[in-house]
């Protein structure tokens, strides 16, 4: 079940805390607003690093068949999608049927991957993808796909800020109280009270700990580690 907090809630809430429930000119609407917002995008980026799929978008196409002039690898070119993505979490191909995981590798390493399964039937150095890099707002696909193959990509996608007082944040089990206390720092440091700022950033601190502890307990443990073997044994599926 959604609990959602609006921005007007959420601005009540941060007044309260802070206690300056009357200090309109000194910590305005528009202000609090601002770093409400930037709580918010840094927060889903944390959920989303801790391994949660909650802030993550799909977004399912094909694969241009090729590498893409003048490079030695494909592209998926996301500049048109929405949300606009800003993260990258994961890319999925699917091969006779079977999806594989596609890692992101080092930038360095992108010319690394020509002609890894050696040449195909037909002579072509293209086959079934390895890797992405990412370079702007396009996906670099290592060795170029062989292939028109469907493609999933998992992202966080950027969120629209909160606007109007009605506007809503879902804080699903108690989030938006981390919220509270980031913010919170932001305005004690702006009004330069050391101790308060001790107290609030432990208690963030803590929070986020403790946020952190449940989304382990919805998160298996799995591990799994991609090597050059592993990649090659692709090749019997060409």
């Amino acid at each position: 079940m959604a609990r959602e907090r609006t921005l007007l809630q959420m601005q009540t809430d941060l007044r309260w805390q802070a206690d300056q429930l009357g200090a309109t000119l000194r910590h305005d609407p528009a202000s609090l607003t601002r770093v409400i917002n930037q709580s918010i995008q840094r927060w889903r980026e944390w959920v989303s690093e801790q391994g949660s799929p909650l802030y993550l978008t799909p977004h399912s196409g094909v694969l241009v068949v090729g590498p893409t002039a003048p490079y030695a690898f494909g592209a998926i070119d996301f500049s048109a999608w929405l949300p606009t993505p800003v993260h990258i979490y994961q890319l999925e191909v699917t091969v006779n049927g079977q999806i594989l995981d596609v890692p992101q590798i080092p930038f360095e390493q992108r010319n690394q991957y020509q002609g890894i399964f050696g040449p195909t039937p037909t002579g072509s150095t293209q086959s079934i993808p390895v890797g992405f890099i990412r370079y702007g707002n396009t996906l670099g696909i290592v060795p170029p796909p062989q292939s028109a193959y469907p493609f999933t990509v998992w992202y966080m996608g950027l969120a629209p800020d909160l606007v109007l007082d009605t506007d809503k944040f879902d804080g699903i089990t108690g989030w938006e109280e981390w919220l509270t206390w980031d913010c919170l720092v932001k305005i004690i440091v702006r009004d330069h009270d050391a101790g308060a700022y001790a107290v609030a950033t432990a208690e963030r601190d803590r929070l986020q700990a403790d946020f952190q502890q449940r989304l382990r307990q919805d998160r298996p443990s799995v591990a799994k580690r991609y090597d050059l073997r592993g990649m090659r044994n692709r090749r019997t599926m060409l």
